[in-house]
């Protein structure tokens, strides 16, 4: 797993240190991509080092995240996703500095979906699904991902089907806040910006409210974990073709 280091984190401050490691690394691999002026490494935490006074490498980290949430806040507004305004306060600074001595050895070109698989794993997601079983998606279908998988049956039909983009084809609906973060990354991994379709939905409440709009909708199956059987969803979504994996 080509992840940064969480040594010396236990409980809930390993939670915690995990999401903004994930998020870390989810800014470099943006950086990578072009997307964004490179700020993780490099000539920029050069300057910080110069300048930074008392002020930490996790000080450091914690404003590039909170820069980057002014334009993607669906998956950088760490404390906002995950209901923890104290998020950042413990992370060690000696942590985050490995960090930054990590990032250059790590592949962050790397594929998006390995990316976001090794992000679920650490968040404590579900991984193991037979994605290949997806029905095809087309341009002009709308699709709702149920909860359970953050985003990651989504990843998987964009990469797959062409001329399908997550922002016109896709509502992922969320059960924890881990999904909503896990989510919002994926959203990063497909280049949307300013807002995703991206809804904390556990009840499915939201989106039932909406069914008419979808053409497919994906899960997982009870016995993979799944929390709606085919045929409640079926109630739910008549228009829609259910497919539980």
């Amino acid at each position: 797993m080509d992840m940064l280091s969480l040594e010396g984190t236990r409980g809930h401050s390993r939670r915690r240190a995990a999401a903004i490691s994930a998020a870390t690394l989810s800014l470099a691999r943006s950086e990578r991509r072009g997307e964004r002026p490179e700020s993780v490494g490099g000539e920029a935490l050069q300057a910080w080092q110069l300048f930074k006074g008392r002020l930490t490498t996790a000080d450091y980290i914690e404003l590039l995240i909170e820069n980057a949430a002014a334009s993607q806040p669906f998956a950088y507004d760490l404390p906002g996703l995950l209901d923890d305004e104290h998020l950042y306060s413990e992370l060690p600074p000696v942590l985050a500095s490995e960090w930054t001595e990590q990032l250059p050895a790590l592949d962050l070109a790397r594929d998006a979906e390995e990316f976001i698989t090794d992000v679920a794993r650490l968040l404590k997601l579900p991984t193991r699904f037979n994605r290949t079983s997806l029905h095809k998606v087309l341009p002009h279908h709308r699709v709702l991902e149920l909860p359970g998988t953050g985003g990651q049956l989504a990843l998987h039909a964009v990469r797959r089907d062409e001329g399908v983009y997550l922002a016109d084809s896709f509502t992922i609906a969320c059960g924890t806040r881990q999904e909503r973060l896990l989510a919002g990354l994926v959203a990063v991994e497909c280049g949307v910006v300013a807002a995703a379709p991206i809804v904390l939905d556990p009840t499915l409440d939201t989106s039932r409210e909406l069914h008419a709009r979808y053409d497919h909708v994906i899960g997982l199956h009870p016995d993979n974990g799944g929390l709606f059987p085919a045929n409640q969803l079926a109630i739910w979504f008549p228009s829609a073709t259910v497919k539980l994996i």
